[in-house]
């Protein structure tokens, strides 16, 4: 059991880099651009893993 835990907290974490990386990409790219709009989906995807994650060690 505390070998799963552990997994799923270093996923969490590598999950947390690449959350940085992506709000870094959605703040760089223009208001009204499609990339925008795939760079909020992606952010969001991986923030909703993350709460999953988060909830799961708690």
């Amino acid at each position: 059991m505390t070998e799963a835990l552990d997994h799923r907290a270093a996923r969490r974490s590598e999950l947390c880099l690449e959350l940085e990386a992506a709000a870094r990409r959605l703040k760089a790219t223009a208001p009204d651009s499609a990339d925008r709009a795939l760079a909020a989906v992606e952010f969001a995807e991986i923030h909703d893993a993350v709460l999953a994650l988060g909830e799961e060690l708690h």
